[in-house]
């Protein structure tokens, strides 16, 4: 888990009941998900530096921050340190601190973030094959994000752009509107 919004984080209860798979994230999230119900043996608690090997994989969990939101007055520093219950309402999917990964497969490597920021020191040299960006309107409070981003991890072959959809309508809503606007101009 990327961090502890309800836009990253409201499906994977049921994706994580539904195939029993680990869940890499926050204490923040940890709790938002037992809150849920998803057992502690799924749950893998991280805080970014981690570096795991898994059977035919590697993920190296990488401390990050979030996007500049509001005219780049946001920042929010709460994390949910005590357990939480249901029902919860939309303020409790607070940030609770941001982290990108970095998947090693036999002859690939992945570089997901989860907003649209980073920090440079722990982005810079990683060299993955394909990376998953952010690109929403927020990149552009971010001095030469898309520039820095791309020079950093030696310019990705295969770049998959991520969160430049409008996830505050009905699925069957057109989407051409923020693909003009966001994802073309990135």
């Amino acid at each position: 888990m990327h961090h502890s919004h309800l836009d990253h984080l409201a499906d994977v209860p049921y994706i994580a009941k539904k195939t029993g798979a680990m869940v890499i994230a926050t204490e923040t999230s940890c709790k938002i998900l037992k809150a849920y119900g998803i057992p502690e043996s799924q749950l893998l608690r991280v805080r970014g530096g981690e570096d795991y090997q898994f059977d035919a994989f590697s993920v190296r969990v990488i401390p990050s921050i979030h996007s500049a939101l509001n005219d780049k007055h946001y920042y929010d520093s709460r994390t949910h340190d005590e357990d939480i219950d249901l029902p919860l309402k939309l303020e409790d999917f607070i940030e609770g601190k941001s982290l990108m990964f970095l998947v090693r497969f036999k002859d690939h490597k992945v570089l997901t973030a989860g907003s649209m920021n980073f920090l440079e020191r722990e982005v810079d040299g990683l060299k993955p094959d394909v990376i998953l960006p952010g690109v929403n309107f927020s990149r552009l409070e971010i001095y030469k994000y898309t520039e820095r981003l791309m020079k950093l991890t030696n310019y990705p072959k295969i770049v998959i752009p991520t969160h430049w959809d409008n996830f505050r309508v009905p699925y069957g809503f057109s989407q051409d509107d923020a693909i003009e606007k966001k994802l073309n101009l990135f």
